[in-house]
């Protein structure tokens, strides 16, 4: 069970109307919409009881304020203790609400002066809006009238906005990123024609060594189950990958290599690259299971997974200061979502920097796409076959650790969708998994 899935089960259980809200990039759609009347939730801990205080978005819970209302000692729930009770919920059922022994719905006060109220479900792709008296049916009558939050007034806190460039000027700043590689320009010209021969690849990739290494490296891989040693392009081409997934994979691993990124904390090199390798591998090996007539292309698939978070290596080379106060921000406030604090913090989201990026470097549609929409998963539209296959990529891969995305269930539907079955996917995953030792190589390759 996800915390959304949690809370949506309690309104439902109490009986609590609300309405469907549309997300647009990850956020809820209605102007009326803000961090002041914005829902956030905290899942505690004390003894045999368990609390979900709802606060203001805008604010920063005031855990001393509530142990002393409770006359208790609280644990604030993360990691495998804030699974292990979710995973809980999902086999036992909702405890009871309110009652000893069960969970407790406790209401922030200040949430009261707002006539609606939302709440911004992107683990399950939507949102709520509720009127504020008729949340009061599943909150405790013990409790009501505490003030369990703080206005946000400390630069270290989640919630506060820090204004320190416009969005504008930060779009502008978009024009001052390095030009693209001359490797990966090379690449990207190839790709546009349809005369060019293999002589040319070759001799593009073999302009940066440790491009050509890499390439090699992944067609001597169990994925393809090549017969006999890959020693060079030549090899990789004809004997293993074929033309245009090494045109793909080149372009992919030479755009990569561009910006430097430091390697730790939750948006660090080395986490991103890893979980961008194993996305691009198992993106690959998926698309060569979909039934032939909805197919996607081998070589883009690689690239949208390679590239869908790309936007945070732009992020880093742009606004080094903000991305490591993001960092941080991560760190201290997991339960907070990503795309919150991408707006608090630099006022403009990582989905829409790499979207804006790959575009002005004249990279193909299906890849723009997936960097801008990845997030949304209302998208319906232009190269949606390879949204669809990088959702079930994301959340398989989220059971290994190795995927941000807010959820591990696949939605219902979607595989059908795709053509795709619940086995092969599973297994497809796994064989990715073993192949860890080259797609971690990769990984520590593309960070260095």
């Amino acid at each position: 069970m996800s915390f959304s899935r949690l809370f949506s089960e309690i309104l439902r259980v109490g009986g609590v109307a609300f309405r469907d809200q549309p997300l647009v990039d990850e956020k809820i759609g209605d102007a009326d919409a803000t961090l002041q009347n914005s829902i956030k939730l905290r899942l505690l801990d004390s003894d045999a009881d368990r609390f979900l205080v709802l606060y203001p978005a805008a604010n920063s819970f005031n855990a001393a304020r509530l142990e002393k209302g409770l006359n208790r000692p609280l644990h604030s729930l993360r990691g495998e203790a804030f699974r292990a009770v979710l995973d809980e919920f999902e086999s036992n059922g909702l405890p009871p609400l309110n009652q000893p022994g069960g969970l407790y719905v406790l209401l922030d006060e200040s949430l009261m002066e707002n006539e609606t109220l939302y709440y911004c479900a992107t683990e399950i792709g939507r949102g709520f809006a509720i009127r504020s008296e008729d949340l009061l049916a599943v909150v405790a009558d013990d409790w009501l009238g505490m003030s369990l939050s703080d206005p946000s007034v400390h630069p270290s806190d989640a919630s506060v906005e820090i204004p320190v460039v416009s969005v504008r000027e930060r779009l502008k700043k978009l024009y001052d990123l390095p030009p693209m590689p001359a490797a990966a320009q090379r690449i990207l010209d190839l790709r546009g024609r349809d005369d060019f021969s293999v002589e040319e690849l070759v001799a593009v990739v073999e302009t940066d060594p440790a491009l050509a290494a890499q390439v090699i490296r992944y067609a001597n891989s169990a994925f393809f189950g090549s017969h006999g040693e890959i020693k060079t392009l030549h090899d990789a081409i004809f004997r293993v990958l074929g033309v245009r997934a090494v045109l793909d994979l080149a372009l992919g691993l030479s755009l990569g290599r561009q910006f430097r990124i430091p390697a730790h904390g939750p948006l660090g090199g080395e986490r991103l690259w890893r979980e961008a390798t194993y996305a691009a591998a198992l993106m690959q090996k998926l698309s060569l299971l979909v039934p032939f007539d909805r197919r996607p292309d081998f070589g883009v698939a690689y690239l949208v997974g390679l590239l869908h978070d790309f936007g945070f290596l732009a992020m880093a080379e742009l606004f080094p200061q903000e991305m490591a106060t993001l960092n941080r921000m991560l760190e201290t406030h997991p339960d907070t979502p990503l795309y919150q604090l991408e707006r608090q913090i630099l006022g403009i989201t990582h989905t829409e920097v790499g979207g804006l990026v790959l575009r002005a470097w004249g990279l193909p549609g299906e890849i723009i796409v997936a960097a801008r929409e990845h997030h949304n998963t209302a998208y319906r539209g232009e190269h949606e076959e390879y949204l669809n296959l990088l959702m079930v990529v994301e959340r398989v891969l989220s059971n290994h650790g190795l995927s941000d995305a807010d959820s591990d269930e696949i939605p219902p539907g979607l595989l059908a969708k795709i053509g795709l079955d619940e086995e092969q996917v599973y297994l497809a995953a796994d064989e990715v998994i073993q192949e860890g030792e080259l797609l971690d190589g990769i990984a520590l390759q593309l960070c260095a």
